[in-house]
């Protein structure tokens, strides 16, 4: 060990790392804690920091948590619990506290409502957002735009659950069911569906097109020298 030296500031005589299997790959504190900075750049785009510097190939990372990470991960999943809390909250007080009388125009029972509405709220819904990132190619960590489904979706349902308890001849679970589950999530459903139908069926008239279609260049303009050289001669 006593020969080696750090194979970016070249001292030698001090305590060194062995950051991969290739033979030369011994850093000193300093620079390995300068390595790890630069690594840790989230605006970086050069790749090649996750690499060995000596032979190129993949370093061994540990994950070590820090408060940021923790408050993240509590700051996204809190905002997605709340949200799912107040539309499921919203449909355990309208079983509550309205007055239906069962069968209803479409719940034979109190749980029928309960579990064909978490079903909507929970899967449903989620399902729709899945269908949207494919359709306009969002990004799976795209968590600005989840953020902002999930409250636009909460806040239109909090609207729709203020107005069942207008004046009607149609009963409260009814109508929720017909605003939130049948206009909002079912209507969504059905057209992001429908866009991923016609998206995927046109990729394949595309593949079909171009496999089996001949190409002819397209030409933007003529030039017949032989002709305009006649003409000249007359």
């Amino acid at each position: 060990m006593s020969n080696e030296s750090c194979y970016l500031c070249t001292e030698t005589d001090i305590h060194l790392w062995k950051i991969c299997s290739c033979a030369s790959s011994f850093i000193c504190d300093d620079c390995l804690k300068l390595t790890e900075s630069n690594i840790n750049k989230m605006d970086s785009s050069v790749e090649n920091r996750y690499k060995c510097h000596i032979c190129r190939q993949n370093l061994d990372f540990d994950l070590s948590p820090s408060s940021k990470y923790y408050w993240e991960l509590f700051k996204h999943y809190f905002l997605k619990i709340f949200f799912l809390g107040i539309d499921v909250l919203i449909i355990f007080a309208i079983v509550k506290h309205s007055k239906t009388e069962y069968p209803s125009m479409f719940f034979t029972h109190p749980a029928m409502f309960v579990v064909l509405n978490l079903f909507h709220v929970i899967l449903v819904k989620n399902a729709c957002y899945t269908f949207l990132e494919h359709v306009y190619d969002i990004p799976h960590t795209d968590l600005q735009a989840q953020n902002i489904y999930c409250v636009s979706s909460s806040l239109i349902n909090i609207m729709l659950f203020s107005m069942c308890f207008l004046d009607s001849n149609i009963q409260v679970q009814d109508l929720y069911f017909i605003l939130v589950n049948g206009f909002i999530i079912g209507l969504t459903f059905i057209v992001t569906s429908l866009m991923v139908i016609l998206n995927r069926n046109g990729d394949i008239e595309k593949l079909i097109r171009i496999k089996y279609q001949r190409l002819k260049i397209r030409v933007h303009c003529a030039y017949f020298p032989n002709i305009a050289n006649n003409e000249n001669a007359v």
